[in-house]
């Protein structure tokens, strides 16, 4: 999912996708990230910081943080 999430009701499609192995649970949990990611930033919460939270909520480290809200930048770089 290249775009961000914009709405409950992309999440809730995509749960069922989940539910009926349609789609990776970690493609349903990056889309939140992603998500996540920008609501925080929005708050105006400095960006380490909102990386810091997202891998305390999710359990996951830092890096793939990072991994995961940059990927759709690393994609666009290598086609340019």
């Amino acid at each position: 999912m290249a775009n961000i999430i914009k709405s409950g009701l992309e999440f809730d499609l995509m749960e069922v996708f989940v539910k009926h192995n349609l789609l990776p649970e970690t493609q349903l949990r990056n889309a939140k990230i992603r998500y996540d990611f920008e609501q925080l930033k929005e708050t105006g919460i400095p960006i380490t910081e909102v990386k810091k939270q997202l891998a305390e909520q999710y359990f996951i480290g830092y890096k793939s943080i990072e991994s995961i809200v940059y990927q759709n930048n690393k994609r666009k770089n290598v086609s340019e």
